[in-house]
């Protein structure tokens, strides 16, 4: 009778909880039935996961475990991957036991099998065996060095710890509902990380030779401790090596959803521009086919990163990329995203500063919103919607307190769209309140690092942002032509400068500043233009390039990126050749899929 079964259905689901004392005794009966052998190895291991994960508690099977452990490490004879795996397996739960205080087991007893059984692992793997055997050695030996440092002091524990009962609980409700387990975020150092990677490294490269070996589990451990490994030199390496071998067996979309996920875990740790080079992943994995919708929300938060950033250009960029390929695409049921990113594109719009050309936007957004939305105005639907029409208002008030001139502009514009009674209804409650100076809204921008207020408004388009260290700034002629195209290189720069966040530019601190200029005597097929101007107080330049307006004409992604990593050059203490090696880093990390 295989008791493995309704043991383990006992042990994780709260339904047959009370039938798992019944079958730990028979599951022991086995034990004293016989206790040598792979199935005492067996029954010990089943019996100390049923009283840790079903019961709370690992003391009662603490000599069990000990028995397991003691048996695997010092029997040579003993190579079965999985007793082996359920060796490695049982250290962790015997060290989440202990920080628990759920079993008298030292951390000097784990941390000896640790390496009892890294020394094993070691000495099998240099043993030169068959490729599928070598492939789950090298999974378990990374394990082994990923693993929480058990010489950690526990005086430092935390002491919310999630119960047994609660990972449990969280992990069954991950994989019912087909997602990851939610990352490591924070937590007590690694074993030893640079093993564990290299030993990743090394199955990754190994995986040609051993197409039966299931890949999943280990890309898991990896998507799961991203916040922790994403640093390390080999992580973009061993990153791609791993997703390669899982678009194998599950296919390239699989790919895009572990590229999410790892995203999403370095958004929730605050590593915004390590979380934008797996979200540019998971973008290019999924824009096609049945997928597409996945790559919108992605593209949309793509945009939402850069904002954070305080890259507004950028994210407005990629909000209306995201408008436009939903434009295109043969579902109708996409054609939702072309409003959304329209009016969340007029939001990073305004967070440059552009007031006047935000209204505007966000007016077309409305229209599309009108066009391909139900309830178009549904606040619980639809809560982008509200949240610029806040704005809107904002916008309202700070120009009749600062620019009077500009409110009939701005009313014309809102009445197209039919939001003026909206907009009045927002302002009411603010009405008689005192107002900001147009010194105090300029400051306040500044300190949040937002573009001054109406800096669309004049002879001049003026974009301005901190980042690296740098005050950078665009200008050019404020005309439709000589507008697209500075905010096509402003953008690209920006995304170049997020990329570069990533690696050590050395940039010096100062001001560098750029006037675009819109030349049609220049040919598409030219390099484009960028001249330094002597000036001892900026590093400041002047950039040609052809007519922007029509999508055709615009210069290739290539020569843009030109101008921008010599414009970024310019102001690095690196020499040409360092720089450029971090250049092609960046390439290499997905910057020229961004």
């Amino acid at each position: 009778m295989d008791l493995r079964g309704p043991l383990r259905h006992a042990t994780f689901h709260d339904e047959a909880r009370a039938d798992l004392t019944e079958w730990i005794g028979h599951a022991r009966a086995l034990l004293d039935a016989a206790p040598s052998g792979e199935t005492g190895l067996r029954a010990r291991y089943e019996i100390v996961v049923a009283a840790l994960r079903g019961l709370g508690d690992m003391r009662s099977a603490d000599q069990l475990a000990r028995d397991f452990l003691d048996t695997v490490t010092a029997d040579d004879r003993l190579t079965d991957p999985g007793i082996l795996e359920d060796a490695v397996i049982l250290l962790q739960y015997g060290f989440g036991a202990l920080l628990r205080g759920l079993t008298a087991l030292s951390a000097d007893d784990l941390c000896g099998w640790q390496q009892l059984l890294s020394n094993k692992i070691d000495r099998l793997l240099d043993a030169d065996p068959p490729a599928n055997a070598m492939a789950h050695l090298l999974a378990m030996r990374a394990r082994l060095a990923l693993h929480t440092d058990m010489t950690v002091d526990l005086q430092a524990v935390p002491e919310d710890l999630p119960t047994v009962p609660e990972v449990t609980a969280s992990v069954l409700e991950a994989v019912e509902a087909g997602e990851q387990v939610p990352a490591l975020q924070a937590g007590p150092p690694l074993t030893d990380l640079d093993t564990g990677m290299h030993t990743l490294l090394r199955l990754g490269r190994h995986l040609d030779n051993a197409p039966l070996f299931p890949i999943e589990h280990t890309a898991d451990l990896f998507d799961y401790l991203t916040p922790v490994l994403v640093d390390h030199p080999l992580y973009r390496e061993v990153r791609d090596l791993l997703d390669q071998a899982t678009d194998r067996v599950t296919g390239q979309a699989a790919r895009g959803e572990r590229a999410q996920s790892r995203g999403h875990a370095l958004i929730q740790g605050g590593r915004i521009p390590q979380a934008l080079q797996e979200i540019h992943e998971a973008k290019v994995n999924w824009l096609r086919g049945d997928t597409l919708e996945g790559g919108l929300i992605m593209l949309l938060l793509c945009a939402r990163l850069y904002s954070e950033l305080g890259l507004a250009v950028a994210a407005k960029q990629y909000a209306l990329a995201a408008a436009t390929v939903a434009k295109s695409a043969p579902n109708p049921k996409l054609s939702r995203f072309i409003p959304r990113g329209i009016i969340l594109a007029a939001q990073y719009d305004r967070q440059a500063g552009n007031w006047l050309s935000a209204t505007r936007l966000f007016c077309i957004g409305l229209m599309a919103q009108d066009a391909y939305c139900d309830e178009p105005y549904n606040h619980e639907r639809y809560p982008y919607v509200w949240e610029a029409m806040a704005d809107q208002a904002l916008t309202l008030r700070a120009a009749g307190a600062v620019r009077p001139g500009f409110v009939p502009l701005l009313r014309a514009i809102t009445g197209s769209g039919g939001i003026d009674t909206i907009i009045d209804e927002m302002l009411t409650p603010t009405a008689g309140a005192p107002t900001a100076t147009e010194k105090e809204y300029a400051d306040e921008a500044d300190a949040q690092c937002l573009g001054r207020p109406f800096s669309d408004a004049g002879p001049v388009r003026r974009y301005t942002w901190n980042a690296l260290g740098v005050d950078w700034e665009i200008t050019c002629p404020n005309d439709r032509v000589s507008v697209l195209a500075a905010e096509r290189y402003t953008a690209a720069l920006q995304v170049f400068l997020a990329e570069l966040a990533l690696q050590d530019p050395l940039f010096l601190p100062g001001r560098v500043t750029t006037e675009v200029r819109v030349d049609a005597t220049l040919l598409h097929d030219q390099p484009v233009s960028c001249e330094q101007v002597p000036d001892p107080d900026t590093n400041r330049w002047t950039l040609r390039l052809p007519p922007a307006a029509p999508v055709n004409l615009q210069p290739e992604p290539s020569r843009l990126i030109a101008a921008v990593v010599q414009l970024a050059l310019s102001q690095s203490l690196l020499a040409d050749e360092p720089f450029m090696d971090l250049v092609e880093q960046a390439f290499a990390g997905g910057l020229g899929r961004v």
